[in-house]
């Protein structure tokens, strides 16, 4: 009786060097190495993903290469859909324990917390984390005030991370965001965050102006109704809680170009508060109207403001703005940014169009009261942030 035998043939293998198997691993983004489990090919794969995986320090959930997966991992779909939740475990367990920097949005925080709550596991789930940007921004429009009181738990806080050196938080105030996330929420961000950073950690707050009313003179009672989406009350709340901001942003999101004339009627101004002192540098993106009157009593300084930034915007009172400065014994730079070629444009131009006392703000001789009103401070004039070096 004949036996059937049957032959395998093996095709030609092609093996590759570990060195080009993590080369072209290296152009994967991380969250799919985490997410479309691949190292169930074999141990050694696993091992190669898992020793790429440990060398990603930087994440943001923002990004052009993340945002596809992270826009599918929102707090709603995290907590219903068992796919979703499954993937964000799977970024949770693989990735967050190497970050050394991290940028979030808030639903994707929301979620995490939400998760690591449910876990039995007591260590840190970010352990070498030194810094983190949470951004508020128009994705938290369906956040319920419900699903914001997990902040409300401060041990959670100890279990995400400890002895960050660094915090900040980005937030767009619109008319739309102002519905779910005001300066109540905001302050519960601050408390929680104040757990995990540590004794020698700094804070910035990143404010950006989305609303139609821009942010001109509030009246004490408009004030009241607006106070989600006013630059001065979420200042005012970081005061009231006691911290310090190292680095405060206030910029204008319909910005129009500085190109354009400056007395335009729908033009957008910052009315500048005395609180927008109490921070160590301040940078101002946005264009600045009327500087608010001193009813401060005498003697009373700010000394932590040492640097000042006007980023591509015009400053219709200099020296209002210069005199609004005296009160900051520290302050040792002025730094005024050009706006983009703004040193071509002027070059070019034959008809003397910015001799105009409208672009005053962008030459040196604009600022010639500075070394009288401000002796101790230098003005700098330069043509990128980049370019600004830190006192």
């Amino acid at each position: 009786m004949n036996q059937s035998c049957i032959l395998r043939v093996k095709p030609n293998e092609v093996c590759l060097p570990d060195e080009v198997i993590e080369h072209i691993l290296s152009f994967i983004p991380p969250l799919e190495l985490c997410t479309y489990g691949w190292e169930t090919v074999s141990v050694g794969f696993k091992n190669l993903i898992t020793e790429l995986l440990a060398k990603v320090k930087h994440l943001k959930t923002l990004s052009d290469e993340t945002n596809g997966l992270f826009s599918k991992l929102s707090l709603v779909d995290s907590t219903n859909n068992p796919f979703s939740r499954d993937q964000l475990y799977c970024v949770l367990q693989k990735l967050f324990p190497h970050l050394t920097s991290l940028t979030v949005d808030a639903p994707i925080l929301l979620a995490t917390l939400r998760m690591r709550m449910e876990s039995s596991k007591c260590e840190v789930l970010m352990p070498d984390l030194r810094s983190i940007d949470i951004v508020v921004d128009k994705s938290c429009g369906s956040i319920s005030a419900d699903e914001w009181d997990i902040m409300l738990d401060l041990p959670l806080a100890r279990l995400l991370a400890v002895e960050l050196k660094s915090v900040k938080i980005s937030i767009l105030l619109s008319e739309e965001t102002a519905v779910s996330f005001g300066c109540c929420n905001f302050k519960v961000i601050l408390r929680f965050a104040s757990e995990m950073i540590g004794a020698a950690g700094k804070w910035s707050l990143c404010l950006k102006d989305a609303t139609k009313r821009a942010q001109g003179w509030f009246c004490p009672s408009e004030l009241s109704n607006c106070r989600n989406i006013a630059f001065v009350c979420y200042i005012r709340a970081a005061l009231d809680m006691g911290i310090l901001l190292n680095r405060l942003e206030l910029i204008d999101e319909y910005k129009m170009s500085p190109y354009m004339m400056v007395m335009q009627k729908k033009r957008r101004f910052l009315y500048v508060y005395e609180e927008f002192k109490h921070c160590e540098r301040l940078s101002l993106q946005y264009d600045i109207g009327i500087i608010a009157p001193s009813f401060a009593r005498v003697g009373l300084t700010f000394p932590n403001l040492q640097s000042v930034e006007v980023v591509s915007s015009h400053v219709l009172y200099k020296n209002d703005l210069l005199r609004f400065l005296a009160d900051c014994p520290n302050l040792k730079t002025v730094w005024v940014v050009l706006p983009p070629h703004w040193t071509e444009r002027t070059a070019r131009c034959s008809y003397g169009c910015f001799r105009n006392a409208d672009f005053a703000c962008f030459m040196e001789s604009g600022w010639a009261s500075l070394p009288f009103i401000l002796p101790k401070t230098s003005l700098r004039l330069t043509c990128s942030c980049k370019d600004i070096v830190q006192d």
